[in-house]
């Protein structure tokens, strides 16, 4: 796989951790924060991912509050969103009502994860 840098928005440390060992074990360089408004601050500050993992629920701002003030970033509009979820009842699993590219519920399936990753960021 490739080198390219995902962010992972989520408040539990136990899945940013998880994700950022699984995600580096394939190449991918990770950037963790604890919730949207960290995330919004390092996209602000020039921080240009391949693609998003954007947990929903999160205390001081919101996936669906990040996913909307984040498309106001122009530098990154195309960069892809993959929303994680515990919620099972967020759609068929292809555009979240939310927003976003893809929806993958928790416990998350790496080997999907790993195949909508090289999808969305090639």
């Amino acid at each position: 796989m490739a080198s390219e840098l995902i962010l992972i928005v989520d408040d539990e440390p136990a899945m940013r951790e998880l994700l950022t060992e699984r995600l580096g074990s394939c190449a991918y360089e990770t950037v963790a924060t604890a919730n949207g408004r960290e995330a919004l601050l390092l996209l602000a500050s020039g921080l240009r991912p391949a693609a998003i993992l954007l947990d929903l629920s999160m205390p001081v701002m919101s996936g669906s509050e990040f996913y909307a003030r984040s498309r106001g970033f122009p530098e990154i509009v195309n960069v892809p969103i993959i929303v994680l979820s515990a919620s099972a009842d967020l759609g068929d699993g292809r555009v979240p009502p939310v927003g976003g590219d893809r929806v993958l519920t928790k416990p998350i399936d790496f080997p999907k994860l790993f195949e909508l990753l090289e999808q969305l960021c090639n």
